[in-house]
C-alpha cells in the first residue's frame, strides 16, 4: 500500500479517547482513513496492522488507537488494538485500563489470551496492554511464542492493530514489521525531518521488502496531542494488577 492520509482537528481530548472520537470532526476523519484504506487495499484488506513512526512525539498511539476504533466501528469486523511498545507503553492510559497483565505477560507464558483481553465499551473492540516492564524486550519479540498469537489473533479478530515503538530509536517495530499483514508509519508534519523519515523508510523496506503506507499527523498543525500528555508527560505507568 502506498498512500498519504491527513488527520487534522481543532477540538481538545477528553480524557476518555473513546469519548473524543464521538466528537466531530474525529469521528469524520478517521472515518475518511477508513475509507481511503479499504480503496487502497480493494480486495487483499490486511489483518494484522503494525502502527510506528520515524522518532517520538509523531502521534502514532494516538494514531493506532482512532484507526482501531474506526476499523471496529466502520469496518463492522471484530478488532483487537494491542500495546506491542514494551518501552514506552501509552494504550492503556488513553483507554483507562490496568496496564497489567498484558503482551509481556503472555510472551513470558504467564497468562494466557484470555486472561488479557480487555472489554471496551464498543462491543467490536477488545484490547491487549503492553504488560509489566521486562529486559530485553527485542529478544522477547523474536520469539516463536509471538508469531503464533498473531496467527491465533488473525483467526479469531477481523482486523489486529499493533501500536509499537518508533522506528529510529529500537529494532522492536523492524522486529514486528516482519510478522504483519501491512505497516503504516506515522509522521508528524512540518516537524519530522527529511532525513530522519528517508532513514526510518529505508529501514521499514529493507525489513519488509514491500509497501509501506504513511498517515500524515497534523497537517494543519491542529491535532491536540493527548500522547504528549499521557504518552511522555508521565513516562512509564506503574499501574498493575496484584
Amino acid at each position: 500500500m502506498e498512500g498519504v492520509l491527513e488527520v487534522t482537528s481543532k477540538k481538545e481530548v477528553s480524557r476518555s479517547i473513546i469519548n473524543y472520537f464521538d466528537q466531530l470532526p474525529t469521528a469524520s476523519e478517521f472515518r475518511s482513513i477508513y475509507f481511503n484504506l479499504k480503496n487502497i487495499w480493494g480486495n487483499d484488506q490486511p489483518k494484522s496492522i503494525l502502527i510506528s513512526s520515524s522518532s517520538l512525539g509523531e502521534g502514532k498511539s494516538t494514531i493506532a488507537s482512532f484507526l482501531a476504533i474506526a476499523l471496529s466501528s466502520y469496518g463492522e469486523r471484530m478488532t483487537l488494538l494491542i500495546d506491542a511498545d514494551l518501552r514506552k507503553p501509552c494504550i492503556h492510559k488513553l483507554f483507562d485500563m490496568w496496564q497489567s497483565p498484558g503482551l509481556a505477560e503472555l510472551l513470558l507464558g504467564e497468562a494466557s489470551p484470555e486472561e488479557v483481553l480487555n472489554s471496551t465499551p464498543l462491543n467490536n473492540l477488545k484490547i491487549i496492554t503492553s504488560g509489566r516492564q521486562i529486559q530485553k524486550v527485542s529478544k522477547a519479540l523474536k520469539t516463536e511464542t509471538l508469531k503464533k498469537l498473531l496467527e491465533q489473533f488473525k483467526l479469531n479478530f477481523g482486523y489486529v492493530v499493533i501500536d509499537t515503538t518508533p522506528i529510529i530509536p529500537v529494532p522492536d517495530s523492524l522486529i514486528l514489521s516482519q510478522q504483519v499483514d501491512e505497516v503504516i508509519l506515522v509522521l508528524k508534519a512540518g516537524s519530522t525531518p527529511r532525513e530522519v523519515v528517508k532513514r526510518a523508510y529505508d529501514l521499514l523496506k529493507n525489513a519488509r521488502g514491500n509497501s509501506i503506507g504513511i498517515i500524515l499527523n497534523n497537517m494543519k498543525r491542529a491535532l491536540p496531542y493527548y500522547y504528549n500528555y499521557g504518552y511522555y508527560g508521565y513516562g512509564s505507568s506503574k499501574r498493575e494488577k496484584g
